[in-house]
């Protein structure tokens, strides 16, 4: 099994696969999507301007999800690595407490701003219920990508290329 792991993590056509076979609905890839008014835990909300000319990286995700907490580790590394660029990366939870995610961004040390709106947003992205699940839009605000399950380190910070 180890084997199969090593060989799967450097299938330089992994991200393509994963995007190509995961069933999309109400966007496309390359689609202009626009964002709605997204609130944020213990922030001010996102509006629909603040998409212009800036790329995104929305991660939905669960907090009893163990790939979700590793995949999310990756994550933070983006969101400290997009600093000072047009991308933004943000943590879309799927319906829990408020208390329960301000606890679980607390224990694992994240710092990029979680939205409680991903069970609304999530059928945008992906008829499919795997988590965690990974959305990335360019800065013209086409979809480029819709990945389900935990991803590499390589190809998590791949997603920078979004920002331009």
């Amino acid at each position: 099994m180890k084997h199969a792991s090593t060989r799967l993590k450097h299938a330089p056509t992994r991200r393509a696969v994963l995007a190509a076979a995961l069933p999309l609905m109400g966007a496309s890839v390359g689609e202009l999507v626009e964002l709605p008014r997204m609130e944020l835990l213990d922030a001010e909300p996102l509006l629909p301007a603040h998409w212009k000319d800036r790329a995104a990286v929305l991660v939905f995700f669960h907090t009893s999800c163990p790939f979700c907490a590793r995949h999310n580790q990756l994550v933070e590394k983006l969101h400290r690595s997009a600093e000072g660029r047009r991308l933004q990366v943000l943590g879309m939870n799927l319906g829990e407490a408020p208390a329960v995610v301000r606890d679980y961004r607390q224990q694992r040390g994240l710092s990029f701003p979680i939205s409680l709106a991903g069970v609304s947003l999530r059928p945008r992205f992906s008829a499919r219920s795997v988590i965690p699940l990974t959305a990335g839009m360019d800065r013209r605000g086409r979809w480029g990508e819709v990945m389900a399950g935990e991803m590499f380190g390589e190809d998590v910070m791949g997603l920078l290329r979004h920002a331009g």
